[in-house]
């Protein structure tokens, strides 16, 4: 191949290479940001969810019947568990948003908070069943206050978790 042949492929290879290069980043940052603001909203609304769990709870603590006060109980724990994952991982994305968007494989981290949502409704469905058994099944009111709190706990973390991962980016 002639030198004059190899330069004219360079000058016209050389483009397109670069704009292969710049396709690839734009679609990385775009995975990231989405991914980012996805984790974000789910962080929000666990949060919130938590906040209201927690308030909710004490009031049935406070002013509620045994059933009632069981099921308060049960809002106020998972409530503070569920602040607890919230405020992670809303540090987690602040940690990964301020990070170099080279040194995190993007396509990796969406994969493995897929399979993180999926297991999560895997022990929402459990939550759900121990709470239907507990609320049907016992004969002491206060089992049956723990089943309702653990119910309606087990389905809103199902939603949240389906809903999550089905609007995954």
């Amino acid at each position: 191949m002639s030198r004059i042949s190899r330069c004219f492929l360079v000058f016209f290879l050389f483009p397109y290479f670069i704009l292969a290069q710049a396709n690839a980043d734009v679609q990385t940052f775009q995975i990231r940001e989405k991914l980012l603001n996805h984790q974000e909203r789910i962080g929000q609304v666990l949060g919130f969810w938590a906040l209201g769990s927690i308030g909710v709870g004490i009031y049935q603590i406070t002013t509620g019947k045994t059933f009632v006060r069981f099921m308060g109980y049960q809002n106020v724990a998972w409530g503070a568990i569920d602040g607890a994952i919230a405020l992670y991982a809303l540090w987690d994305r602040s940690r990964k948003h301020k990070a170099d968007p080279e040194s995190i494989d993007w396509k990796r981290e969406r994969d493995f908070f897929a399979r993180i949502l999926l297991i999560n409704a895997g022990l929402d469905l459990l939550y759900i069943s121990v709470g239907a058994l507990l609320l049907t099944r016992s004969k002491d009111v206060r089992w049956r206050g723990t089943g309702a709190g653990i119910l309606i706990q087990g389905t809103f973390l199902l939603l949240l978790d389906s809903i999550g991962y089905l609007l995954l980016p």
